[in-house]
C-alpha cells in the first residue's frame, strides 16, 4: 500500500487522485449522484487558470454536475466572520497564504503565499528528533515481551519503510507537534532553521520550544 497526498504546497498535483476522492466521498459518504447537485468548491486564493479549468472540466465532464460555482477560500472565511472587507491569514497543512479581501472580492495582486504550513513543521519535528537518536515507532512495529515476572522488554518487529508506516510516524509527530508546541513569545530575527527546536525531557514527557 502507498500512501500519498495529491497536494504539494497547497496546490493539486495528481487530479486522478483527487478525482477518485471525489468520486469516494460523493459516492460512499454523502451519498448523493452530482448529476442532480449545483456544486460550489472553495478553492486557495492564489489558484492558477489552469487549475479552475481542471475542476471544471472534471465536474462537468466526468460529474455532469448542472452547476459550478468556485469560491475562494479567503472570500468564504471572510463572509464566515460577517465581513465583506477584511486581510485573512490561512496557514493549513500545506502553506500558509495571506489575502487581502475587499467587498467579498480577493485582490490578487495582495496575495502573499508562502510553503510553510502544518507539513512543513512536522518535516522540522522529524528531523529534529532523528538529530537527536529519538526514533518513531508506530505502534504495531514493536512488542512489550515479559521476560520474567514483572520485568518487561520492548521487541522491534522486522517491518519494511513502507509509505504506512513513514506516514504513521509523521502522524506521531503531528500530535506531538499539536499538543506541546507554541509560538515564541519575542519575534525571532534571521532565517527559519532547524536549530531553533529545542528538545527538553521532563520526567517522562517532552517538551519542544520553538
Amino acid at each position: 500500500m502507498e500512501v500519498i497526498s495529491p497536494f504539494i504546497d497547497g496546490v493539486a498535483v495528481d487530479w486522478d487522485i483527487v478525482d477518485n476522492i471525489w468520486d469516494h466521498a460523493f459516492r460512499e459518504h454523502l451519498l448523493i449522484d452530482p448529476r442532480e447537485r449545483p456544486m460550489l468548491l472553495a478553492e486557495p486564493s492564489s489558484n492558477t487558470p489552469q487549475q479552475r479549468e481542471r475542476v471544471a472540466k472534471l465536474m462537468f465532464e466526468n460529474y455532469k454536475v448542472p452547476a459550478l460555482f468556485l469560491a475562494k477560500n479567503a472570500a468564504l472565511t471572510s463572509f464566515a466572520a460577517g465581513r465583506a472587507t477584511s486581510l485573512v491569514v490561512d496557514s493549513g497543512g500545506g502553506s500558509t497564504t495571506v489575502a487581502a479581501i475587499h467587498d467579498g472580492y480577493v485582490i490578487h495582486m495582495a496575495v502573499a503565499t508562502s510553503p510553510i504550513g502544518g507539513e512543513f513543521l512536522t518535516e522540522c519535528m522529524l528531523k529534529s528528533l532523528e538529530t537527536k537518536g529519538i526514533v518513531l515507532q508506530p505502534r504495531y512495529a514493536f512488542k512489550r515481551k515479559e521476560m520474567c515476572p514483572g520485568d518487561f522488554q520492548t521487541i522491534n518487529l522486522d517491518f519494511p519503510n513502507t509509505t504506512d508506516k513513514l506516514y504513521s510516524q509523521r502522524v506521531i509527530a503531528s500530535d506531538i507537534k499539536d499538543c506541546v508546541c507554541r509560538v515564541p513569545d519575542t519575534p525571532y530575527a534571521g532565517m527559519l532553521s532547524m536549530e531553533i527546536i529545542h528538545i527538553t525531557v521532563v520526567s517522562d514527557s517532552i517538551c519542544i520550544i520553538f
